[in-house]
């Protein structure tokens, strides 16, 4: 609640075209991810291995050497976090 409300109120305070592009993104992601956790919420969700809480994953932890670079063939050498857009309902 209150880090969207100082979100919003930077928004509105004087920014370059890229911050206020930036804060409005973010606050669009905060929305969003209140929504979902309430969803979850009114779903009583309550374990990581049910289906609605699966549904919702969008970054992915891979650790140094667990993933083979598509351009080298070879493992990564550092850690990084991927980005997966999963479109289940």
């Amino acid at each position: 609640g209150q880090q969207l409300t100082g979100l919003v109120n930077l928004v509105r305070g004087d920014l370059s075209k890229l911050g206020r592009q930036t804060l409005g993104a973010l606050v669009t992601i905060d929305v969003h991810n209140r929504d979902v956790v309430a969803d979850l919420h009114s779903r009583k969700v309550a374990s990581s291995k049910e289906f609605d809480w699966i549904a919702q994953l969008r970054y992915y932890w891979r650790p140094a050497g667990t993933t083979t670079m598509k351009d080298t063939g070879k493992p990564n050498q550092v850690d990084k976090c991927e980005v997966s857009i999963i479109n289940a309902m």
